[in-house]
């Protein structure tokens, strides 16, 4: 969470206190009616010796949809609303498994001049993704996961899991980065470029192999520029980019 709660821009205003409060209370009430009425958990899906890609937004999704086009995968999400009806929801058997806690990290947060607390949705939503995803994983690990967001809260926790429970881990970068980002902790990464690079190397504590790839999602392009560019119908060819 150091990337979403460190300095003083992370701090409320006092006119945003308000919904602070009520929306800790409701989340306190959800949480105390949800420990009183704990169903039976579910079937839980098979994911043992499969290869699964884990995703919770579009831009994850169209990240490594080509994937499908080498491997049998699985598509799988903690999203509680699936972005499309092909990826697994796994979100019903997550356990909550820190209810407790995360109040007492908010509560310490508070307090502490060097942190603040403007990203409480994400701690009140997310903060004990690493116990629940190594609860569900752990016997039921896939032979390999598939991501592409390696900052967000609820994907460090499943990346923190998978090293706890050694399953490969494979990330490929979606979208442009910056310099708060956490280290590389990867089997292995694929990064767009030289930049990119550049940025995670000043963390002194990324492991795993990295390989410059390009951004794949211009591909499909690629022979269409090869055919109108022989044809003289392009000379320059654009490409937009964030640093």
């Amino acid at each position: 969470f150091n990337l979403f709660i460190t300095g003083k821009s992370r701090r409320l205003n006092l006119n945003e206190i308000p919904d602070f409060l009520y929306t800790v209370s409701k989340f306190i009430l959800f949480d105390i009616l949800k420990f009183f009425s704990r169903e039976k958990t579910k079937e839980i899906p098979d994911f043992r010796n499969k290869k699964i890609a884990y995703v919770d937004t579009t831009n994850n999704y169209e990240a490594l949809k080509f994937l499908k086009n080498h491997y049998d995968i699985l598509f799988v999400t903690s999203a509680k609303s699936p972005v499309n009806d092909e990826l697994i929801g796994i979100f019903d058997y997550l356990k909550d498994s820190t209810i407790l806690r995360k109040y007492l990290f908010l509560l310490y947060l508070s307090i502490n001049n060097k942190y603040g607390i403007k990203s409480y949705l994400s701690i009140l939503k997310y903060y004990n993704r690493d116990e629940d995803h190594y609860c569900f994983f752990k016997d039921n690990a896939p032979s390999a996961i598939f991501i592409s967001n390696d900052h967000e809260p609820k994907s460090r926790g499943l990346i923190q899991a998978a090293q706890l429970l050694t399953i490969p881990i494979f990330y490929f970068q979606h979208a442009s980065v910056s310099n708060r980002f956490p280290p590389l902790n990867f089997t292995a990464s694929f990064l767009y470029g030289k930049y990119s690079n550049m940025i995670y190397k000043t963390k002194s504590c990324s492991r795993g192999d990295t390989y410059l790839v390009g951004n794949h999602k211009f591909d499909i392009f690629k022979h269409e520029i090869k055919e109108k560019a022989n044809v003289g119908e392009i000379s320059i060819v654009g490409i937009a980019y964030n640093e």
